[in-house]
């Protein structure tokens, strides 16, 4: 297994900081802060989701699809570090399952794409 709850949420926790400094030097836009809190939470959440649990199996399957391919690796890296970065300004995940869903979610098309075409 390649990902687990602790690496996903160092990557929620790196967001939050990212996104710290942007309410730093944003101090007018509001969003920037809730999105602090926001990932904060959820990276705690992460966290505290058990390895063995169904949504994080059913990941780290369609993980071990996604490395097999480099592009499609960089595609998920580009792909999650987009949604990651518009959590709290689009982009709303209130628990892990919901989170780990979208990330798949996003993924699915452009790896099928890529599968067909």
């Amino acid at each position: 297994m390649h990902t687990t709850a602790n690496e996903l949420a160092d990557e929620l926790e790196d967001t939050a900081r990212w996104r710290a400094d942007k309410a730093a030097q944003h101090p007018h836009d509001t969003r920037n802060a809730q999105s602090v809190a926001q990932l904060t939470d959820l990276a705690a959440k992460m966290r505290a989701i058990d390895e063995n649990s169904e949504p994080l199996r059913v990941f780290n399957a369609f993980w071990r699809v996604v490395v097999m391919d480099e592009d499609k690796g960089l595609e998920y890296s580009r792909v999650s570090s987009e949604y990651r970065a518009r959590v709290g300004f689009g982009n709303f995940p209130d628990t892990p399952e919901e989170y780990l869903r979208d990330l798949m979610s996003l993924l699915r098309d452009p790896i099928a794409d890529q599968m067909v075409g």
